[in-house]
């Protein structure tokens, strides 16, 4: 009886959390960095919040650019998109593809998208096992950001960093990064980064 009582008790909190949660929308930050070299500019950003990660994981990145005129501010181009679809992290083919032996910060990258940890698939105490689910996912989303601000490797394969090799010195450039909403409740803002 009392098992019954405890999946009635988490049946009715789901579909409270899941109402309010529809009810509200939550937006997360993007922190967007820039880096100007002699044939090339190096976007790299990171998002604020474990939920806000895992609906990027899911949907990826639109990285867009626009061109201004360098003496009047006019704008050249308007905002055009750098890739064909959204960027997206490395499938775990890529990373086995792509990561050598030692290369411990892009394997801790797989680990954080890929590999949840063992203690939340046991069975048991459910309420345990949603608290140690969300800790799990705090715990990747850390380490995650914390792998991607060490290996500009790693940061390529979570699918926060871009390179723009079509640029050309003297132009001026305006950035924009984005998760696509689609059907969320979770909405990130725009982050922007003027070059000059």
């Amino acid at each position: 009886m009392k098992s019954i009582n405890k999946i009635v008790l988490v049946i009715v909190l789901s579909i409270t959390a899941s109402s309010w949660l529809s009810s509200q929308d939550a937006s997360y930050r993007i922190r967007l960095l820039a880096k100007s070299y002699q044939d090339s500019i190096v976007l790299r950003w990171n998002i604020g919040h474990v939920n806000a990660w895992n609906h990027s994981v899911s949907n990826g990145y639109k990285i867009e650019r626009m061109e201004l005129d360098d003496q009047s501010n006019d704008v050249v181009k308007p905002f055009t998109s750098l890739t064909d679809v959204p960027l997206m992290p490395w499938t775990e083919s890529e990373f086995i593809d792509r990561t050598f032996p030692g290369d411990s910060m892009t394997a801790l990258a797989y680990k954080c998208l890929y590999q949840p940890s063992e203690e939340t698939r046991e069975s048991g105490d459910l309420v345990k096992q949603m608290s140690m689910v969300s800790a799990d996912q705090k715990g990747r989303f850390t380490m995650g950001l914390l792998a991607a601000d060490l290996s500009p490797k790693a940061a390529t394969a979570l699918g926060v960093r871009w390179v723009d090799k079509n640029v050309e010195l003297g132009k001026k450039y305006i950035y924009r990064v984005y998760v696509p909403t689609g059907n969320s409740h979770v909405t990130t803002d725009t982050a922007h980064f003027i070059l000059t």
